[in-house]
């Protein structure tokens, strides 16, 4: 619950990126990328959180941290099936989801810090966005099917 109170953690990667790291005979501006990527996933410790301006007081009252791993890409298709799954049936309307669409929704998620929250209101938009065009094009009685061949491309 504290990490969602803090934001997308920010602070911890920029305190991460900018930490000296002259273990050796590497110098800082000689990292490479894979070395930036296993400090942004890191864990995060209590003390991170102090740092950052949380109180003693309150994280006691947690007895301890949950820190997330970077999803696969099946992973991140299961989400993104899921919650198209989910919209459909509270509109009470058949979808479709082609491969390029969910090819599309897995790069947005995997290249942003947002991660899968992202794809939530992305598919919520495109989908209410085909719902009501089809509402006020279709026949009232019509079901409603929505195909997505891409997030420019619906048809219905």
């Amino acid at each position: 619950m504290m990490f969602v109170g803090l934001g997308s953690f920010d602070i911890f990667r920029k305190n991460r990126s900018e930490a000296p790291r002259q273990i050796g005979i590497m110098k800082d501006n000689e990292r490479n990328k894979e070395d930036e990527k296993r400090d942004h996933f890191s864990p995060l410790e209590m003390e991170d959180i102090i740092e950052a301006g949380g109180s003693w007081e309150l994280l006691g009252r947690f007895s301890y941290i949950v820190n997330y791993s970077k999803l696969s890409k099946e992973a991140i298709k299961q989400v993104i099936d899921k919650s198209a799954q989910d919209e459909a049936d509270t509109i009470g309307i058949n979808l479709t989801l082609e491969d390029r669409a969910i090819e599309e929704l897995t790069e947005i998620s995997i290249n942003s810090k947002f991660g899968c929250r992202f794809i939530n209101s992305k598919l919520h938009d495109v989908i209410m966005d085909a719902y009501m065009q089809a509402l006020c094009e279709l026949p009232k009685e019509h079901n409603i099917l929505i195909n997505i061949h891409s997030l420019d491309n619906v048809s219905y």
